[in-house]
């Protein structure tokens, strides 16, 4: 019927709402964190003070690479794979490899490799959210209402999130114990040659 197709979209905009809400607001605490406490772990943990900027630096980037995952996961919901592709797999590693290439003429070298992350992730993030806008219209309609499900989500999603913060730091494992032992020109290079941003 019409009345449960219209609850239904707005179940499903409420549900994309509520994970953005979540995950933003959940990826700029952390971020924060990392900012402040940037130093405190590269001395404590990595024993090299040198690793903070880097940290500060990548801890900017998590909000938006929160988006992306959520804008990404949510089009592969609505059974469209393709724009995953479009964003992921193909513009977020020529962007960062174009932003690498432009930032290191200019001067910035190896600095230029982690604000080369940065902008690919703010400009993936837009480019997910514009997908998501795209294959689903309701995100921006006003005749329908977002219904807010935060508790169904956490209840779902919390065992997700600590596995994906596992996998997270055992996707960075090897850019670490790097740094532990190496310098940061050696782990902005790297990280440059060597890993697509995800």
């Amino acid at each position: 019927s019409v009345s449960h197709l219209q609850k239904e979209r707005e179940r499903t905009k409420g549900m994309i709402i509520s994970a953005l809400k979540l995950v933003l607001i959940g990826s700029i605490l952390v971020g924060i964190a990392m900012f402040i406490g940037a130093e405190a772990i590269a001395k404590k943990v990595f024993f090299k003070s040198e690793l903070s900027m880097v940290i500060r630096l990548f801890s900017l980037s998590l909000p938006f690479l929160a988006v992306i995952e959520i804008s990404v996961f949510s089009i592969q919901a609505i059974q469209t794979l393709k724009y995953k592709v479009y964003v992921k797999d193909v513009f977020l590693p020529i962007c960062n490899l174009a932003a690498v290439v432009v930032l290191f003429f200019i001067g910035l070298q190896i600095k230029g490799a982690i604000y080369a992350f940065i902008i690919s992730a703010v400009l993936s993030a837009l480019l997910g959210i514009h997908y998501l806008k795209k294959t689903f219209p309701d995100l921006v309609s006003q005749q329908i209402k977002a219904v807010a499900s935060f508790r169904s989500l956490l209840r779902f999603s919390l065992p997700v999130i600590g596995m994906n913060v596992f996998g997270f730091g055992m996707m960075w494992t090897d850019t670490l114990m790097l740094g532990y032992f190496m310098s940061t020109t050696d782990v902005g290079i790297y990280h440059a040659a060597g890993r697509e941003p995800c």
